[in-house]
């Protein structure tokens, strides 16, 4: 979203959007929502990318997870101000089309971002296993971020866990095959919401696998898969 969305911003909030409509002002009417909008947009800058997290369509119904990030930048002071949310969409459809039904969000803390990971605590079988809470990796030049829905483990892997090569790092999870949908692509080769596959290139890598909720991989190692696929 930036200055340029005031239409859209105010789109969501006329009959046709069904944006939580008992909350929009009464009797103000299209036109004088869109000024409204357009002198809040002119009052600040936006620049907050959307992140899709997770889709479901069930008949006529469905809705959409999505994450957000960004600054929101006050002209008149110059301030600058982190914008981290989560959001909700649900959609209905109503003669042929997809109508914005209900729309929830929560402010969440600035990035970086908490997310679940399953560690090896030390050397040995599953029962070292462990859920923590880790920094969400961040996206660097050439990378894709991918949300997690499944990933397979090697022999290799379990040699590793089990400490019979002699090396070990008690801070990264393993799974270094994944299955899951894009979430961010700075060079906008993948689309977000795509679903893909990875093989990341070997645990020795100094970065999380996919027995984690998100990881990022060079878009060399990304494939796209088709959406019947089952992950």
């Amino acid at each position: 979203m930036n200055t340029s969305d005031a239409k859209l911003a105010q789109s969501l909030y006329t009959k046709d959007g069904v944006f939580m409509p008992t909350e929009a002002p009464s009797g103000l009417g299209s036109e004088g929502i869109l000024k409204s909008y357009e002198y809040v947009f002119s009052q600040i800058q936006l620049n907050i990318k959307f992140f899709i997290e997770e889709i479901q369509v069930e008949g006529n119904m469905a809705f959409a997870v999505t994450s957000s990030k960004g600054t929101t930048l006050i002209k008149a002071t110059g301030d600058t101000i982190p914008e981290a949310n989560r959001e909700l969409f649900v959609f209905e459809k109503l003669n042929g089309e997809w109508k914005i039904a209900r729309y929830m969000f929560n402010k969440t803390e600035p990035r970086p971002y908490k997310m679940k990971a399953i560690i090896a605590t030390k050397p040995g079988g599953p029962e070292v296993l462990k859920i923590v809470e880790t920094e969400e990796p961040k996206t660097q030049t050439g990378e894709v971020k991918i949300k997690v829905r499944a990933f397979g483990l090697n022999k290799a892997e379990s040699y590793y866990r089990s400490g019979a090569y002699g090396i070990f790092n008690s801070e990264l999870a393993l799974g270094y095959e994944a299955v899951g949908e894009v979430i961010e692509d700075s060079s906008g080769t993948f689309e977000a919401g795509q679903k893909v596959a990875t093989a990341m290139g070997g645990m020795m890598l100094a970065r999380h696998g996919g027995y984690a909720e998100f990881i990022t991989v060079n878009l060399n190692n990304v494939i796209k898969i088709d959406s019947i696929l089952s992950s």
